[in-house]
């Protein structure tokens, strides 16, 4: 028992070394959309963003944080930022960092732009329906704990939805302090 207990902080050691994985870093330019939505693969938000190329398209990848970036809601921003790119040891796979270099532009959105957010997915490895949306009544309610969500009259449809542990995509516009307003549900 005791080689294992010390067996493992040298293993730990090993499997943390510098060497193991491989950094690059380039300079790219992104645009942030203005609104931030629910992570495909976490509990979280993602801000949703267009890189060098792809600027101008219909793709948009999801971002968890841009290191120094702290968007106002209902404004698109075109930034430069530090890409660094982590290749994962072992595997072929990366994951790419950003940190904000400079501010291009900032774009306000209209005062009546929609845009759709998940807020119940299917998640097809526990088979069940995953839910982003915290609160209650009292407290209100919010996407991933960071958003507030201004039902006004769909309030008890909504909740009721929550409840049935439906597949749901809410329908907002920007609210006038950063919350989303909700003005439709779609249940699939």
């Amino acid at each position: 028992m005791k080689k294992l207990l010390l067996l493992i902080p040298v293993l730990l050691l090993f499997s943390c070394a510098a060497d193991d994985g491989s950094v690059t870093q380039e300079e790219v330019t992104l645009l942030v959309n203005h609104y931030k939505t629910t992570s495909r693969f976490f509990l979280a938000n993602n801000y949703l963003v267009q890189e060098n190329e792809n600027i101008g398209s219909n793709h948009f990848f999801e971002v968890h944080e841009i290191i120094g970036f702290t968007p106002t809601p209902a404004i698109i921003y075109e930034i430069t930022a530090t890409k660094f790119t982590i290749k994962n040891p072992g595997t072929s796979a990366t994951t790419n960092e950003y940190e904000l270099i400079d501010i291009l532009s900032e774009t306000p959105v209209s005062a009546f732009t929609f845009f759709n957010i998940p807020l119940n997915r299917y998640d097809h490895f526990g088979n069940s329906v995953v839910s982003w949306v915290t609160g209650t009544d009292e407290l209100g309610y919010f996407i991933s704990n960071e958003i507030e969500i201004d039902c006004r009259k769909l309030c008890p449809y909504f909740k009721s939805l929550l409840f049935e542990q439906a597949v749901i995509t809410g329908v907002f516009e920007h609210g006038q302090d950063g919350e989303y307003v909700l003005k439709e549900l779609l249940k699939y």
